[in-house]
Formats: C-alpha cells, sequence, structure tokens
C-alpha cells in the first residue's frame, strides 16, 4: 500500500475516513462481514442483549459439555 502525501495509506484515505465521516461502517474483512451479518440477523430476531464474558463463557462452555 502506498502512502498519500500525508503519510495515510491511499486506501484508507478514500474508502475508510469518508465513510466514518457519515457513519457507514467500513467492512474490510470476509470475517468481519460475517460478524456484522451475525449481529444485523440477531438484531432482527430480538436476540441482542448485554452479558458479562464470565456469562458468555459459562454459556460457551455448558453447550460443548453437551456436545
Amino acid at each position: 500500500m502506498r502512502p498519500s502525501s500525508h503519510g495515510i495509506p491511499l486506501r484508507r484515505s478514500i474508502s475508510a475516513v469518508p465513510s466514518v465521516a457519515v457513519n457507514i461502517p467500513c467492512i474490510t474483512t470476509v470475517q468481519g462481514a460475517s460478524a456484522a451479518v451475525q449481529g444485523i440477523e440477531a438484531g432482527i430476531r430480538g436476540d441482542i442483549g448485554v452479558r458479562s464474558l464470565q456469562e458468555l463463557h459459562r454459556a460457551i462452555d455448558s453447550r460443548s459439555a453437551d456436545r
């Protein structure tokens, strides 16, 4: 990636900065896009809530123990 005249990589200065300025997410990886889709789907289903990391780990551990 070539730097721009301001030292910011050209890709970032063209694509990320304008989208951030107008509150549009900038997703640059397949994994990030997948996580965004999963979050949007969970929001549509109403499955989004606030949990502590400890609660999340307990839920993951109980699922793996059931297998």
